[in-house]
């Protein structure tokens, strides 16, 4: 895996050079097999580099890798979920990490782009939604956490249905910033919505089950 890794580092770093050399982008092509000029291709590239790193638990050099292609998807002449989504990955893996100011930047901006090309309802904001909650949470914000999260579990509950299994997600979330807060009542109550809902989810599953089989 760390060979695959520093086969990725090695072409990445010598593009790097060769334009700071001056080399031309004919001449990148025929070298690497991209060029800088190429925005899409070098997206791509980072993309593919960014999954292995995610892959492999290399938290810090995806971070580095995921940043690099927020910066080439802000290039391109129109926004798209790709620049979304690459947010949302850095903003995931510093939440991972504890670095949570630097994931706070990168979740909104994952938020706005998806509001900006989709609308408020749609399921990409839904979950930066709920990584802004999460990331609230670390930084012991709560009404901030609470205030994400239940919007996160509005959009799941409108997009998804109530009975969906991130809306079981949703709520025990909630019942940790409750009792966070000193809401043990609150808590409570979050945990058997989404223990009732799983239990039920659980229930139809078995009895598809029971029905394949007896056919």
């Amino acid at each position: 895996n760390r060979m695959i890794s520093d086969v990725y580092q090695q072409q990445l770093t010598e593009l790097e050079k060769a334009v700071g050399a001056g080399m031309g982008s004919d001449e990148q092509e025929a070298k690497f097999g991209l060029s800088s000029e190429n925005l899409e291709a070098i997206g791509t590239f980072l993309t593919q580099f960014g999954k292995f790193l995610s892959k492999t638990g290399q938290n810090l050099a995806c971070i580095k890798i995921m940043k690099q292609l927020v910066d080439v998807q802000e290039k391109l002449p129109k926004k798209t979920l790709e620049l979304s989504s690459a947010s949302y990955k850095v903003a995931n893996q510093c939440w991972k990490i504890g670095y949570h100011n630097e994931a706070l930047e990168f979740a909104f901006k994952s938020m706005q782009v998806a509001e900006g090309l989709l609308g408020h309802d749609s399921i990409q904001v839904a979950d930066a939604c709920q990584l802004l909650s999460l990331i609230y949470f670390g930084l012991n914000n709560l009404p901030e956490a609470e205030k994400f999260m239940l919007m996160a579990l509005k959009l799941r509950e409108q997009l998804q249905g109530r009975e969906h299994a991130q809306v079981a997600e949703v709520l025990l979330h909630l019942g940790a910033i409750a009792l966070r807060k000193g809401n043990s009542d609150d808590a409570r109550e979050y945990q058997l919505r989404a223990n009732r809902l799983m239990g039920a989810r659980s229930r139809r599953m078995t009895k598809s089950k029971h029905d394949d089989e007896s056919k």
